[in-house]
């Protein structure tokens, strides 16, 4: 004698039959994806604007560095 607990889910009320244990999930799989449109593993190409932000996040970088070490000490 088990434990049966018989709420009443799922019965009568269409499309609600059944688990969703076989579903394919649609769009993307993580929260980066969501966000910004990246994907893991995206063949080792950067595209124009993954480029530009890289260039200018490194520009301000040397140009950040360049002011610490012109700081009078």
């Amino acid at each position: 004698m088990g434990l049966n607990l018989q709420t009443g889910i799922g019965v009568g009320w269409p499309g609600t039959s059944g688990t969703n244990a076989n579903a394919s999930p649609q769009g993307p799989k993580t929260a980066a994806a969501a966000g910004f449109g990246t994907q893991a593993g995206g063949g080792g190409r950067l595209d124009a604007k993954t480029g530009g932000v890289l260039s200018v996040g490194t520009l301000a970088l040397a140009v950040l560095i360049y002011i610490w070490w012109s700081l009078p000490r």
